[in-house]
């Protein structure tokens, strides 16, 4: 949704910039997340472990992670918000929803202002349908 301002930042950096933070939210951060609700969900039951520890551990590292490339920005890429922040901001619910701690009051506050947005909630109230 790019036309939507919800893209990347202008030029090259910006686009790298976009890139580095879409990925580190699918390939580290949902890590764990997935590897949770696999194990409890998805895989047939015979080959399902207890990952619940180690998945915490992971998921605190990734926290950390997100804490520092936050910094002081109101969102991942500055000061308004994208793509970026609303697949970050799914993953912060899905966190909450499968209850792992979030021991950063940065991250914490980032999941606040994202999740808490009117088109996150009609969206929600449309069965996700951005309309």
């Amino acid at each position: 949704h790019a036309d939507k301002g919800m893209g990347a930042n202008p030029g090259l950096a910006g686009r790298a910039e976009m890139d580095s933070w879409m990925h580190f939210a699918q390939s580290e951060f949902e890590a764990p997340l997935w590897n949770k609700l696999r194990h409890r969900f998805i895989l047939p039951k015979e080959v399902r472990v207890d990952v619940g520890p180690a998945a915490a551990h992971d998921f605190a590292a990734e926290v950390k992670a997100l804490d520092r490339r936050l910094g002081d920005k109101p969102f991942a890429l500055g000061d308004r918000f994208s793509a970026v922040d609303v697949l970050l901001g799914d993953m912060g619910g899905w966190a909450r929803a499968g209850r792992f701690p979030i021991e950063s009051e940065r991250v914490n506050a980032y999941f606040e202002r994202v999740l808490s947005r009117p088109a996150r909630a009609r969206a929600q109230a449309n069965g996700g349908a951005m309309r």
